[in-house]
């Protein structure tokens, strides 16, 4: 008996002693972040329903079809996304990335998105006098593709790079 009290135990801190240990790392973590990258050459920073987004409008003659760009859960507005956005516009399109968390205090943690952010920019895309009047894209990442998945149905395609959206 006394063998498999000892077991016992030993398995309780095999399984204790991992969790308390994460528990720890995540609650004394540092908070996400804020990063706003600039929208750089060819770009222009607009504020859309409170929160910054990065405008890229598309070469040549418009109006231009328009694609929503939505990043992932890595917040704010990279250069990366700008980089990808500039190569879009460089096409034809016009490209809205939106930051929709982590570009301000007051909204630095992912708890929870309200998915009226993205209709609110597409209000604002079809608005826009340089966007052609049909259905808008969307290209997301990670979060920013699981947001368009439970997106609005104004969008006429979307691609999206995430597990939620291979399924």
């Amino acid at each position: 008996m006394r063998a498999r009290y000892k077991a016992d135990i030993g398995c309780l801190v095999v399984i204790l002693l991992p969790t308390g240990t994460g528990a720890y790392f995540w609650f004394t973590q540092e908070p996400r972040p804020i990063v706003v990258a600039a929208p750089g050459a060819g770009g222009e920073r607009f504020i859309v329903n409170g929160l910054p987004a990065n405008y890229f409008e598309g070469t040549g003659p418009g109006p231009h079809p328009a694609i929503l760009l939505i990043g992932g859960s890595e917040g704010g507005l990279t250069e990366t996304r700008n980089s990808f956005a500039r190569q879009l516009a460089a096409e034809g399109f016009s490209v809205l990335y939106p930051g929709y968390f982590a570009t301000s205090e007051s909204n630095r943690s992912f708890d929870m998105v309200p998915l009226e952010t993205f209709s609110a920019e597409l209000d604002w895309l079809e608005n826009n006098s340089d966007i052609q009047p049909a259905p808008v894209g969307a290209i997301g990442h990670s979060k920013g593709a699981d947001c368009i998945l439970a997106g609005d149905r104004r969008l006429g395609f979307s691609a999206g790079d995430s597990e939620a959206a291979q399924l």
